[in-house]
């Protein structure tokens, strides 16, 4: 059985095609995780076509990993603004252009999105900043970003404290190019972890 990521794509196509999908979530992975592959524009472009009319699929798309280019992308990116059923993604690994961080933008204004992965993502420090301004201003539940300098981290400090809605998030640390701590957080002990920085009123 041929276990590509192209095939993922053909496969949940046809899925998504029939309108029956009832998962809560896509993932569109090979079964080889080291393994590379270029998905071709015509499989991509099958899948988005499908993606946008389906009604019946309601949840989070996980593409990590899957190394499109810009175009192809920039497709799925259009494809899950159009599909207002799409409530996380997942890009993690993938190489965000500005293009595409515009469109990802536009998704987290207009959509209902509870969850954002865009760890490994080449995206710096203002275009991470804008991600949280974003994310923490909209009911997003779930955020994985990816390195954090002291600046992007006091950034994300300053805006958390006004949010209530967030309740896992993911990130690193690096000082002096060197990874000093990594979190898995909760809201309920923010706290605890941040309590020189953060004042969060138990809700």
């Amino acid at each position: 059985m041929d276990n590509s990521l192209i095939t993922s794509y053909i496969l949940i196509t046809e899925k998504l095609n029939s309108n029956k999908f009832t998962g809560h979530k896509i993932k569109l992975k090979s079964s080889i995780l080291c393994r590379q592959e270029d998905v071709d524009y015509d499989v991509i472009e099958n899948f988005c076509n499908v993606l946008k009319k389906n009604t019946s699929f309601s949840g989070y798309l996980d593409i990590s990993y899957n190394n499109l280019n810009e175009i192809n992308l920039f497709h799925v990116i259009c494809s899950v603004y159009e599909n207002k059923n799409i409530r996380g993604l997942n890009i993690k690994g993938n190489k965000i252009t500005n293009m595409i961080f515009q469109k990802i933008l536009l998704n987290l204004e207009h959509n209902n999105f509870e969850y954002l992965n865009i760890q490994s993502t080449q995206l710096n420090d203002q275009q991470i900043k804008n991600i949280i301004f974003s994310t923490l201003n909209k009911k997003v539940q779930s955020l994985k970003l990816p390195f954090l300098n002291i600046n992007t981290f006091q950034y994300l400090i300053k805006y958390l404290i006004y949010n209530d809605s967030l309740k896992k998030l993911h990130f690193f640390i690096t000082y002096h190019n060197e990874t000093i701590s990594k979190h898995t957080q909760n809201n309920e002990n923010v706290i605890s972890n941040y309590q020189n920085y953060v004042h969060v009123n138990n809700m």
